[in-house]
């Protein structure tokens, strides 16, 4: 049994091109207008954010707070170390309730962090708080849960 090769019941019409192609005019509906203008707003939206976002983390990491008529506390900081990440999310749950503590993180990956680490003679996943003045007032380290966290707040703070 063979097979025949099946006919296209469509024929191709051979393409000639006389000269350029021919463009529509672009049309403004109002689907495309309703689209560009969502993208504009998710873009406007997004750099806000990113923009938010970087203002925020410069604020973090500046360390020029020590000393200047607040008490701070600033965590010796490994972005890739996950004990130091844990007690950042320990830190930031507490930090809400003392709004007169400045919260100050020093990356060791950076200068000026690794610098402060050294100065201070500790590694990450470490806790310093320093008060109004920026005398160092007592050291913490390694992981704290939220409540040793609180509690080494609450000891340090009353004097």
């Amino acid at each position: 049994m063979s097979r025949k090769p099946r006919k296209s019941k469509k024929t191709k019409k051979p393409q000639t091109r006389s000269g350029p192609r021919q463009r529509k005019p672009f049309k403004l509906t109002r689907r495309k207008f309703v689209s560009i203008g969502v993208f504009a707003l998710v873009g406007v939206l997004a750099f806000f954010g990113v923009n938010a976002y970087i203002e925020k983390q410069e604020v973090l990491h500046d360390l020029s707070a020590i000393g200047q008529g607040r008490p701070v506390l600033v965590q010796v900081h490994d972005p890739k170390c996950s004990m130091c990440q844990r007690l950042l999310s320990s830190v930031d749950r507490v930090m809400p309730d003392y709004p007169d503590v400045d919260f100050r993180i020093a990356n060791i990956n950076v200068p000026s962090g690794n610098g402060f680490a050294r100065r201070h003679s500790v590694g990450n996943v470490t806790l310093i708080l320093f008060d109004a003045r920026g005398n160092k007032v007592d050291t913490g380290i390694g992981f704290q849960s939220d409540d040793e966290v609180r509690s080494f707040l609450e000891t340090n703070l009353k004097g």
